[in-house]
């Protein structure tokens, strides 16, 4: 009788240990674990510029850019008729930091590369607005 009772709790406190042991970890913090296209802080996207395989994308106008941008951006303009092209052309091992001048096509080039299967999206929340106001620098005259 007393083994039987033994064995039953052993045998409860190991189901017990094999249930903790495949309860899934909590996701980590880090931006690079967000969903895909996530619009994140300018302080927060300033930490991935320069990173390895980080790519700075702007997709303002022609015109934008050259009155102000961030520095090292490549301009792919959301609005040309080329853009699906061009980002269709983009590799996808990389990590591409999208901006524009408030969010609101930087959000939606997002959608369109997380629709082309590219994994590492981050959208830069209030755009280049947004990241002059938290006082960081852009290059060339101001946007």
């Amino acid at each position: 009788m007393k083994t039987a009772r033994i064995c039953a709790i052993l045998a409860a406190c190991l189901l017990t240990a094999i249930s903790f042991a495949q309860t899934p970890a909590a996701p980590a913090t880090q931006p690079t674990t967000r969903q895909i296209g996530a619009a994140i802080s300018p302080s927060e996207f300033a930490s991935l510029i320069g990173k390895p395989g980080h790519v700075l994308l702007d997709v303002r106008t022609n015109e934008e850019f050259a009155a102000g941008h961030l520095a090292g951006a490549t301009l792919i303009d959301f609005n040309a008729p080329d853009f699906q092209q061009k980002i269709r052309a983009l590799p996808k091992d990389k990590t591409y930091l999208v901006y524009c001048r408030s969010g609101r096509r930087s959000k939606n080039a997002c959608d369109q590369m997380r629709e082309l299967g590219f994994p590492g999206l981050f959208d830069l929340q209030g755009g280049i607005l947004a990241w002059q106001k938290a006082g960081r620098p852009t290059q060339g005259s101001n946007p």
